[in-house]
């Protein structure tokens, strides 16, 4: 964080008026002009952490808010000192490189970029992760900005810590469930060919496909949970031998010694009757490792742990269990997690059955089955991933709506407010807002995730009835035109008719246009105008979506349609497309079930256009 403190200041020396020597042996602005005494009162009690700086970088306040997150003691404690010197007694924590990996709509949930402001000095925000003395972990954005007199000149520099410590953690949280759900969908997609392998006599959690798919388990419990390790064992009917299936955490050294010992140990060896008997009736079993007959893992000493064992219940027989190890003694599992894991443990139970089916099975019209259940369970994941990311997605939003009233209602009781307090408000409310803005975009790609899986399962409902097309689309293209105020968006009306009549619903054409549009803004740049056109032909009518970005080759416009097709070579996969691969595709179900069509033709002289038709209704009389 050294680094970028020092790039503020020397940003605002490089646009701040030049200092003479002689100017710097007078009193400081804080005491020559008042503002001290004008604003301590303000920033004392403002609600974010607060740290203002003179002109050469020596601070002059800490506010309440401010101390209590650095750990201060007074207010004299840190008077004149250097700014950067301060940072010097606090960890720097090593998060940036975490945020690499983060998707960008979860990142700028908590994290926006400089703001824009009225006057010509900029005001720069960083993500910050520091560690106090005290062991607390913050991560927040710093925005600092200059200081400015009556005249303008720049007086010094103010610092706000804009804590995001909540927001971060739970954009982990959700960037785990998302890394889950990718990853689960496509191992069930590449699953091994099940017929050629045939079930093992020890168990069948051993079997080749089911072992493909129990990698997947635990790893995917593992990311959501973010805890020290999990396992999943076998058992082997009738008796209690344990064999080792999967694992996420382990080193090498422990996964070769479970596996050394499969078939070697017994689970009487290391519970008491009592929870064996829980496992048996399909109960999870809490305990710490120090109750344990003997480690599951190396029967060295290691570290008091906190274990969670969930049983695999095959056809009302228990055939297995998930062992999940959290690192502290103090780290328990929350009811939330426990029901996460056992609602994983079921569907994957169900696909293991299905599994065995397709090996006891060999007809072909069994296969397609038990394939078509694998899938459905594969929706049912999706739908309950969506579910659990609108859980905490409704918080955030709750969370930046109640400070955005608060902010307001700071303003509002603020005796006296003027236009020097302007700028701090504003910096507070339009990173408030990028967030809401964020949320809302997250809600969206949420929804179209439900969408599909009500196409999958034949849920879908459209409200289908006689509607206006020329209103609807010029209604959608205004909205579009405010959503991105810098671009220039053409509609074009191709026909002399007042009104165009077809049998639609009218928010999935809202929605169409807008994932067209959407794409040809994401993939031309600023100044490339974006073509909007209605014609009609004969007893259909057409809407064209054009643009002059990158084209696409022929492998990319057979596979466009395709339900998670991302393309790899960047013409309709941007760093902004939050599709997940089901936008173009939602579009063709949408208009199949309208009985209209869509397409696309590109080619690099004449640029992108998309297209959808629906039929007239009724027909227009010739």
């Amino acid at each position: 964080m050294g680094k970028r403190i020092r790039r503020v200041y020397q940003n605002k020396a490089r646009q701040k008026p030049a200092l003479s020597r002689k100017s710097t042996d007078h009193a400081s602005p804080f005491q020559k002009e008042g503002w001290w005494k004008q604003c301590e009162p303000f920033l004392e009690f403002f609600p974010e952490g607060v740290i203002a700086c003179d002109r050469d970088s020596k601070i002059q306040l800490i506010n309440a808010e401010a101390r209590k997150i650095f750990e201060i003691g007074s207010r004299k404690e840190w008077h004149n000192a250097e700014f950067e010197r301060f940072f010097q007694f606090y960890t720097i924590s090593d998060e940036q490189s975490r945020l690499m990996h983060i998707q960008p709509w979860l990142q700028s949930l908590f994290e926006e970029q400089s703001a824009a402001h009225s006057y010509s000095y900029p005001t720069y925000g960083y993500s910050i992760f520091f560690r106090t003395p005290s062991g607390k972990r913050y991560a927040s954005i710093l925005y600092c900005s200059a200081l400015l007199d009556r005249r303008r000149e720049v007086i010094g520099i103010i610092a706000v810590f804009h804590q995001i410590q909540s927001r971060y953690q739970k954009a982990l949280h959700l960037q785990r469930v998302y890394e889950a759900i990718v990853s689960i969908t496509e191992a069930l997609e590449h699953m091994p060919d099940i017929a050629s392998h045939p079930l093992p006599e020890e168990s069948i959690l051993l079997s080749p496909p089911v072992l493909f798919v129990a990698q997947q388990v635990v790893e995917v419990i593992h990311k959501i949970l973010d805890c020290h390790r999990v396992a999943l064992l076998a058992f082997r009917l009738p008796t209690d031998l344990i064999y080792y299936v999967a694992g996420s955490g382990l080193t090498s050294e422990q996964e070769q010694y479970l596996r050394e010992r499969g078939g070697r140990l017994q689970l009487s060896e290391f519970l008491d009757e009592t929870r064996i008997l829980r496992l048996s009736v399909n109960q999870e079993v809490l305990l710490t490792s120090d109750q344990l007959y003997r480690s599951l893992i190396f029967p060295s000493d290691t570290p008091v742990e906190n274990l969670l064992l969930v049983p695999l219940f095959v056809e009302q027989r228990i055939v297995g269990m998930i062992q999940i190890v959290k690192a502290r003694l103090n780290d328990e599992y929350t009811p939330e997690e426990i029901e996460l894991v056992k609602v994983v443990a079921r569907h994957t139970m169900l696909v293991i059955e299905c599994i065995c089916i397709l090996q006891e099975r060999s007809e072909a019209q069994m296969k397609e089955l038990i394939l078509n259940e694998i899938k459905q369970l594969t929706t049912d994941f999706l739908t309950i991933a969506a579910h659990e990311l609108r859980t905490p997605l409704t918080g955030i939003l709750g969370n930046i709506q109640l400070a955005q009233r608060r902010v307001d209602a700071l303003k509002r009781q603020m005796p006296g407010f003027s236009e020097t307090l302007a700028p701090h408000f504003t910096r507070v409310q339009q990173p408030l807002e990028a967030a809401a803005q964020s949320a809302r975009v997250q809600q969206r790609m949420i929804n179209d995730l439900v969408d599909d899986a009500r196409i999958q399962t034949n849920q879908l409902t459209l409200i289908v009835k006689p509607c206006d097309l020329k209103k609807i689309i010029a209604n959608t293209v205004t909205t579009l035109r405010q959503d991105a105020p810098g671009r220039v968006i053409f509609l074009a009306m191709d026909t002399v008719e007042q009104s165009i009549i077809v049998r639609a619903d009218s928010e999935r054409i809202a929605q169409t246009l807008s994932i067209y549009v959407e794409n040809a803004l994401r993939a031309t740049n600023i100044t490339q105008p974006i073509t909007v056109r209605v014609t009609v032909e004969e007893m259909t009518t057409h809407v064209y979506v054009h643009c002059q970005g990158q084209s696409l080759n022929a492998d990319e416009q057979a596979h466009l349609w395709d339900r998670f097709y991302r393309s790899k070579e960047g013409a309709i996969q941007h760093e902004l497309d939050l599709s997940l691969g089901l936008g173009f595709y939602l579009c063709r179900e949408f208009m199949k079930r309208q009985d209209g069509d869509v397409g696309v033709t590109s080619d690099s002289s004449h640029g992108t256009t998309f297209w959808f038709c629906l039929p007239l209704f009724p027909p227009l009389k010739k």
